[in-house]
C-alpha cells in the first residue's frame, strides 16, 4: 500500500508539471495538452505565430517582390509596396504600387489609385495612421492628381474610407514642389505628415539649398498648412 501511495503522488506531480509547462515560457508541454514550441531569441524563448501578408483575397501569393510593411496600432492593417500584379483581382499596375491588407478579413486592396485612375509610375515608402484609415506614400506617378507636371517624386495621402487622395508636397497656395519629396511619416490621427524634400518652394524663406524636413497639417482638405523645419549646415 505504501508503494501504491508513492505511485499516486508521483502521477499527481507529473500532472502539475505538465500544467506549469503550458503556462511558463521556455517550457514545452507534451501529452494531451497543447504543444507549444519555444523559439530561442537570445533572451529566453518566445512563441511565434507567423502569417503571410502580401497575398490576395483568395490567399494567392504575390507574383512579385513586396517590401516595407507598416502596421496599424492594433496590428489589423498592413500597408506595403509591391510589384505583384495578382494581389487585387485584375490589377495590373505598371510598376511598384501600394497595397493595404486587412489581417482580420484577408482582403487586400490597392492604395496608389485615385478617381483619375491607377498610378502610372512607381509608388513606395508607405506609412499609415493608427487606425489604418490614412496612408501616406511617395510616388513619381503623374496621374494620381490633376495637373501633376513637376516631373518629381511627390508625397500623397489616401483616405481609405472616402477614397480621397491629396498631394502634400506642395505649398499652401497649391504650388507643386519643384524638387523630389519622399520618406513620409504620418501621425496617429492621420492629420499631420512629415517628409523630406529638396523642393525650395514649399514655404517662403527656404534658401539653404539643401533637402529639408517639412510638417504638413491637413486641417480641412484640400486646405494644407506646411511648417518648415530647415536643415542645419554644420562646419
Amino acid at each position: 500500500m505504501r508503494g501504491f501511495g508513492w505511485l499516486v503522488l508521483l502521477l499527481v506531480l507529473v500532472g502539475v508539471v505538465n500544467q506549469m509547462a503550458v503556462a511558463v515560457p521556455g517550457v514545452t508541454a507534451t501529452g494531451n495538452g497543447t504543444a507549444l514550441t519555444p523559439v530561442p531569441n537570445g533572451r529566453g524563448s518566445a512563441y511565434l505565430d507567423t502569417t503571410l501578408v502580401n497575398i490576395s483575397d483568395t490567399g494567392m501569393q504575390g507574383d512579385g517582390a513586396s517590401r516595407r510593411g507598416r502596421l496599424s496600432a492594433d496590428g489589423r492593417w498592413v500597408a506595403f509596396s509591391s510589384v505583384a500584379n495578382n494581389l487585387t483581382g485584375d490589377w495590373q499596375g505598371p510598376a511598384e504600387d501600394i497595397f493595404l491588407h486587412d489581417r482580420e478579413t484577408g482582403v487586400t486592396e490597392p492604395v496608389s489609385v485615385s478617381s483619375l485612375g491607377a498610378a502610372n509610375q512607381a509608388s513606395e515608402q508607405p506609412d499609415l495612421s493608427a487606425n489604418g484609415r490614412y496612408i501616406v506614400f511617395s510616388s513619381v506617378a503623374t496621374k494620381l492628381v490633376a495637373n501633376d507636371t513637376n516631373d518629381a517624386t511627390d508625397v500623397f495621402r489616401k483616405d481609405m474610407e472616402t477614397g480621397d487622395l491629396i498631394r502634400l508636397s506642395e505649398s499652401e497656395a497649391h504650388e507643386q514642389g519643384n524638387g523630389d519629396s519622399r520618406g513620409a511619416s504620418i501621425s496617429t490621427d492621420g492629420q499631420i505628415v512629415v517628409f523630406e524634400s529638396a523642393a525650395p518652394n514649399l514655404v517662403a524663406g527656404d534658401t539653404n539649398g539643401l533637402p529639408d524636413i517639412f510638417a504638413v497639417t491637413i486641417r480641412d482638405a484640400p486646405m494644407i498648412h506646411t511648417l518648415y523645419l530647415p536643415s542645419v549646415v554644420r562646419d
